[in-house]
């Protein structure tokens, strides 16, 4: 089953940069064979209320105010509970 994840960019109030947007993904490459069949998508910035820092969305879970260099804590946390 693949598993989409979405990556928060363009964000409205610019206090998340595209730039780091694309460290996230990058990051998110790096460490997808361990964890399956996944898709990476690039979304718009969903903040409704002033950004919060970089969104991602895993099965329907958000985590908010992501850096790059969370995202193998993070992936092992969501899949790890999964399993």
């Amino acid at each position: 089953m693949m598993v989409k994840i979405f990556i928060c960019t363009e964000c409205k109030s610019n206090k998340c940069g595209q730039e780091r947007a694309i460290e996230i993904y990058e990051e998110f490459r790096n460490y997808t064979h361990a964890v399956g069949e996944i898709e990476l998508i690039m979304t718009k910035c969903q903040c409704k209320e002033g950004c919060k820092g970089h969104t991602i969305q895993i099965d329907q879970e958000l985590y908010v105010g992501i850096e790059a260099d969370e995202i193998k804590e993070l992936l092992y946390l969501h899949f790890g509970q999964k399993r």
